[in-house]
Parts: structure tokens; C-alpha cells; sequence
């Protein structure tokens, strides 16, 4: 005597909608992403509160003059944790703005961290 078995495995369930709670963007993450594409390097670090742009150059407003009033300062330059220095043109040659993932500014004594080099403001940035 042989008997064969087969057996059948059914699941019954539900799907339901529940509206924006799986892996939506938010208007501001869109808004975020609409930038990063559209939008160069500088244009997105002169969005950052305090900033300006000087010489074809970002810098921090409070970190423009030295004492003497004359000399203006760019910013440190840092990509996920390594310092790529305080000259924005050569940063801008190594990285394209959609590659930046976000960008921060520090300023104060936030900058401490990066000693003399971070004087005139750090610009953080993270890429994907």
C-alpha cells in the first residue's frame, strides 16, 4: 500500500491602506531632495543660517574680519568625519552636490573640536 500525501498551505488575510505610514517622504524630505539635485554646492551652504557669500565663497557672517577688519576667513571643510581643509573651491572640485547627503554649520564654540582651522566656522558634510 502506498499513500501519497500533498498538503496545501493557504493564508487568508487582509490588506489595507493606512495612508503615509510606509516609507513616505514628508513635503520637507522631498523639498530636501529637490535641492540636493537641482541646486549647486554653494547654493545649498548659503542656504545655512549666517551665511554669506563673499568672494565667490561661503563664509560665516560672524567670522568675516580678523582684527584687523580686513581679512575674510573660509570656513572648515569636513566630509563624514575627515577634514578636507578650509578652501571651498577645492572642495567643490572633489564633490558634487548630489553626492551630499546633508549639510550643517557650526559655529562658535561648537568648533572647538577642530582647533585654529575651525576659527572661522565648520561646514559639515554627509554624503550617501
Amino acid at each position: 500500500m502506498i499513500i501519497i500525501a500533498i498538503g496545501f498551505l493557504v493564508g487568508c488575510g487582509t490588506s489595507r491602506n493606512l495612508g503615509n505610514t510606509q516609507g513616505g517622504a514628508s513635503e520637507s524630505e522631498t523639498q530636501e531632495e529637490t535641492n540636493r539635485i537641482t541646486l549647486s554646492l554653494i547654493q545649498r551652504i548659503r542656504q545655512l543660517p549666517g551665511v554669506a557669500i563673499r568672494g565667490g565663497v561661503p563664509i560665516f557672517l560672524s567670522a568675516q574680519t580678523d582684527r584687523s577688519g580686513t581679512f575674510v576667513r573660509q570656513p572648515l571643510y569636513v566630509l563624514d568625519g575627515y577634514i578636507l581643509g578650509n578652501s571651498f573651491e577645492e572642495v567643490n572640485g572633489l564633490i558634487r552636490s548630489v553626492d551630499i547627503k546633508k549639510i550643517e554649520g557650526l559655529t562658535g564654540p561648537e568648533t572647538s573640536y577642530y582647533g585654529i582651522r575651525g576659527g572661522a566656522g565648520v561646514i559639515l558634510l554627509t554624503s550617501y
